[in-house]
């Protein structure tokens, strides 16, 4: 069964991120009892590796994550592609203005089709008004013939 109650401690030992029911459940066993427990927001501003107590610098490419320079030649990122962070928030920063970019076109068209449509419904009204009153004008006629 997955808990669905919100994440509030983190292992800095394991990386588990749980409630505090959770924690204190997985973390009962003598060994996890020597785990460290933190705030996950104290864990969301570590800049540290967890495995190599190194600072996090590089990106790992294959988990979508920080790591140091030492996670991948031992450690769970072993053997992964990985660039610096700095490229990485580059590379973050470059898809967040284009899809502002997209957007914002995206934004221009719909403006652009609004109009259409706005004006495509006032012609309609005005071409309506007229058959109306075409409509009428001939009513009128063809009574005045009957009579």
């Amino acid at each position: 069964n997955e808990c669905r109650r919100a994440a509030t401690l983190a292992c800095a030992n394991c990386d588990a991120v749980l409630c505090q029911s959770c924690f204190t459940t997985t973390h009962s066993a003598p060994l996890m009892k020597r785990h460290t427990v933190m705030n996950i927001a104290e864990k969301l501003n570590q800049k540290l590796c967890p495995d190599h107590k190194q600072e996090l610098q590089a990106w790992c490419c294959n988990c979508d994550e920080p790591m140091c320079f030492t996670c991948p030649f031992f450690g769970k990122h072993k053997g992964h592609q990985g660039t610096t962070l700095k490229d990485r928030i580059q590379e973050a920063e470059t898809n967040v203005i284009q899809c502002v970019d997209d957007l914002q076109k995206q934004s221009a068209n719909i403006v652009h089709f609004e109009l259409q449509v706005q004006e495509n419904f006032e012609s309609l009204i005005q071409e309506t008004t007229q058959a109306k009153d075409s409509v009428n004008t001939n009513w009128d006629a063809l009574i005045l013939e009957i009579q």
